[in-house]
């Protein structure tokens, strides 16, 4: 959603409204075919729709990012690309390390009190900020702030 909201701003700053509405189109549409399928073909009711949700997104971001590479020159630099993947690197890993981690804990949400389901949630979130953060230190993958270099476009 970020990403979205961010090239959007991007888009109509330069005056350029084509992109950001075959953005919303595609995930628009994506989201229509996702739920379809899901909740008629695959009988998966409500979880099809969060799937479509999801993936609208993911297109529109998509269709986004890659109308800016093309259309906006010098926007992506190689170091902000890697500095990037390395990002997405330590989301996944944080991601999975919490969907283990809520798998672990014996807690049914719609049963237990709201401090439960709280303490679930701080324990799920603290080892995915532990992970996160543990990756990020081990692959460098966060800006240094002060930096005295000149060589990288590290600026916040």
């Amino acid at each position: 959603y970020g990403l979205i909201e961010i090239f959007d701003r991007v888009f109509y700053s330069k005056k350029k409204t084509l992109f950001p509405m075959l953005a919303s189109g595609a995930g628009v549409l994506t989201i229509l075919a996702v739920c379809a399928l899901g909740t008629g073909a695959l009988g998966a009711g409500l979880k099809s729709v969060a799937l479509g949700v999801c993936c609208g997104q993911w297109i529109a971001a998509a269709v986004l990012t890659l109308s800016a590479a093309v259309c906006c020159r010098g926007l992506f630099s190689s170091a902000s690309i890697v500095r990037t993947l390395k990002l997405l690197i330590c989301a996944v890993a944080s991601g999975t390390a919490m969907f283990f981690v809520r798998k672990l804990i014996p807690s049914d949400p719609y049963g237990a009190g709201m401090l439960i389901n709280l303490a679930v949630c701080a324990a799920v979130f603290a080892v995915g900020c532990a992970v996160y953060a543990l990756l990020a230190f081990i692959l460098k993958a966060l800006p240094s702030i002060g930096r005295t270099d000149k060589g990288g476009d590290d600026t916040l």
